[in-house]
């Protein structure tokens, strides 16, 4: 018995150095369209990376915004700034509550906000969100939470990003990765803030989206907010503007909902604010204009200027 669990050790030990230098070499000499599980995306769009290089800097803030794709296109820091109030937007593309979990983890305690204003729509609660774990673990170091999310997400492109990725953190080659500020029709600003400055047209569809919500993310969600409420920092939740003619079911809007407002407060700006396709370059994301309407409403309900 003892020999068959030594045999069996040192085939599971081979195995996964076997994995692990299989995975490195796809990565590494094997065109992406060959390895459709391996997806190495950094400096994808979203400005991703210097997002997550640029928070490593911050520290003491009075507002932290939190949310996917939706959060770093529709708050813009430069607004709050003029105010005299320091801000970090910390979404990322696709952003769901595990990934937020991780992003929390990992920086809460550093940056130590005063407030925190998430970002919150019911998409984060339909998926578990392994395009968006891709993208962090492209753009960010890779440590033991990156291994407990991949674990809740349980996908073989999750897995083999992790790898490849955390590879990538051993060699250094994503320290020695610039990411331009200007991308497409797209400006980083510091702050993490994305601009989508060139006014694009866009032809907008009726879209009426179905989907389940996740368990696993209602417990994700759970606990983000415990880890907030536990440090003291305030806690608003906001849910952005979006095109009418995206149409989401209505049986999951009002699960949503109850989700949101049971754990905190909570405002949805397509009612605070009637926005029609003029201000919107995408039916889920805000243009120029949009984003400063959107911004100015939001200052008034935090009464920002009256602190």
């Amino acid at each position: 018995m003892k020999r068959f669990i030594k045999h069996i050790t040192i085939f599971f030990l081979f195995a996964i150095v076997f994995y692990v230098c299989g995975i490195c070499f796809l990565g590494e000499f094997v065109p992406s369209y060959f390895k459709p599980n391996v997806k190495y995306i950094i400096g994808a769009s979203g400005h991703s990376y210097t997002r997550l290089q640029e928070v490593k800097e911050v520290d003491s803030i009075d507002i932290l915004f939190l949310g996917n794709s939706q959060a770093y296109r529709g708050f813009d820091t430069r607004a709050f700034e003029k105010l005299g109030i320091r801000s970090f937007n910390l979404g990322t593309s696709g952003q769901t509550f595990l990934q937020t979990k991780l992003i929390l983890k990992r920086y809460l305690e550093k940056i130590r906000p005063k407030q925190i204003v998430f970002q919150v729509s019911p998409y984060m609660f339909g998926s578990l969100g392994a395009e968006s774990s891709i993208d962090i673990f492209s753009n960010d170091i890779n440590d033991l939470h990156s291994v407990e999310m991949a674990l809740s997400i349980n996908n073989i492109q999750v897995y083999n990003t992790l790898v490849y990725s955390k590879f990538k953190d051993v060699i250094g080659d994503k320290h020695a990765f610039i990411e331009e500020k200007e991308k497409g029709n797209d400006l980083y600003i510091k702050g993490g803030y994305v601009e989508r400055y060139k006014m694009t047209s866009y032809t907008f569809k009726d879209l009426d989206t179905v989907f389940e919500i996740n368990k696993k993310q209602i417990k994700a969600f759970k606990e983000v907010v415990h880890m907030i409420n536990d440090k003291g920092i305030d806690l608003v939740f906001v849910k952005a503007p979006i095109s009418k003619d995206l149409i989401i079911n209505k049986n999951i809007l009002i699960e949503f909902e109850s989700l949101i407002k049971s754990e905190g407060e909570y405002y949805d700006f397509n009612l605070l604010l009637s926005l029609n396709n003029d201000y919107f370059y995408d039916s889920n994301h805000l243009n120029i204009n949009g984003v400063d309407v959107y911004g100015a409403s939001l200052i008034e309900v935090l009464n920002i200027g009256e602190k």
